[in-house]
């Protein structure tokens, strides 16, 4: 960023400073902690804008739409799609979380609209949030990106011979638009046709979610003989375990930019992809697409891809090639770029 600004600094809670790297031009304030909403809002809303002017802040990002602040020139990123989903939404009823997916919309779509400028994770994120929020005036795409240690292990794969047990891997959270459930039911149906799988399961989830996966398990797999659930892993374990497994499942049909999806198409993996949200402009031709809640349409994705030794090899290679565009570094320096030309544009316009 040093091209661009003399100082960045960051306010984040106390929980992930650690988190952070060090560097002599990157000052880190963290006054708050997450774990009282109310007290970060009051903060966000009534002190951060003495704190920025402070340090005389030239331009903020807000890095999550969420934000109830008003600092000017500001510009803010869009990492939340569920709020903007309305059938996706409507899976949770009418509760809490769907009380708290209509609040976030308003709260985000009034952060957009007063901000200078916007980053959209995707294109098609872009397109379903301007439609909800109107249109921005200046925005911008700039995808996230994915951690070296995934491209440091590479699935190797080797089930031509069908001689041993075919290892089928997801890894995301465990909520209702992921349809882990669905996923069981289409391992299930492709082991009654003989094929010899298991599928893994990682990622923790939310109470009413994990209900129905256990009923899912206790449906399809009462003796556990296929089924294997992992639950939260901590991310910089996820490469070396991934690395054991042959191919990447992805059901979700709510995602903003699909990170676990970015990570296994990092590692070359042959991928059956949802065909909802942004998933197909994400993974584009790198792999097989199915509709998420349809365990027939997974079962023949799965099939196609097992049965063809060249399928799998041709997607492996495509995957790796796509992730490419996912970089930190490049996308990094896409966005301070970006920030640099809006605070200079309105630098003229004064």
């Amino acid at each position: 960023f040093s091209e661009y600004f003399n100082e960045v600094h960051v306010w984040v809670s106390k929980e992930v400073v650690h988190l952070l790297p060090s560097h002599p031009s990157l000052i880190v304030h963290c006054p708050i902690s997450t774990n009282n909403i109310l007290f970060q809002l009051f903060w966000e809303y009534f002190v951060f804008n003495s704190r920025l002017a402070s340090v005389d802040t030239d331009i903020l990002l807000n890095v999550d739409a969420g934000t109830v602040g008003f600092f000017s020139p500001s510009v803010t990123m869009s990492r939340d799609m569920l709020a903007f989903e309305d059938g996706e939404a409507s899976r949770y009823g009418f509760n809490y979380q769907r009380i708290r997916q209509f609040f976030l919309r308003f709260v985000q779509c009034r952060s957009l609209r007063n901000s200078n400028a916007a980053i959209f994770l995707t294109k098609y994120a872009s397109n379903v949030i301007q439609n909800k929020c109107g249109p921005v005036s200046n925005f911008t795409i700039i995808p996230h990106g994915v951690s070296e240690s995934f491209r440091l292990n590479v699935s190797t794969f080797d089930i031509c011979a069908m001689d041993r047990t075919i290892r089928l891997l997801y890894v995301s959270p465990i909520w209702l638009f992921k349809h882990q459930w669905h996923v069981i039911h289409a391992v299930k149906m492709l082991r009654d046709s003989g094929v010899n799988c298991e599928i893994t399961f990682i990622g923790g989830g939310d109470k009413v979610s994990l209900n129905k996966f256990n009923r899912a398990i206790r449906k399809y797999d009462l003796n556990g003989s296929f089924v294997k659930y992992l639950g939260h892993v901590a991310h910089s374990d996820l490469p070396s375990i991934m690395s054991e497994f042959d191919i990447f499942i992805f059901a979700s049909s709510c995602e903003n930019m699909p990170n676990s999806l970015i990570e296994a198409m990092a590692m070359g993996f042959p991928i059956c992809c949802s065909n909802r949200g942004p998933m197909p402009e994400v993974i584009s031709d790198a792999g097989l697409l199915f509709d998420p809640e349809s365990p027939e349409s997974l079962r023949d994705s799965l099939f196609s891809l097992i049965k063809s030794n060249k399928l799998r090899a041709d997607l492996s290679a495509k995957s790796l090639e796509r992730s490419k565009s996912f970089s930190w570094d490049k996308n990094a320096s896409h966005l301070f770029s970006y920030l640099y030309s809006i605070r200079a544009s309105l630098d003229k316009v004064e």
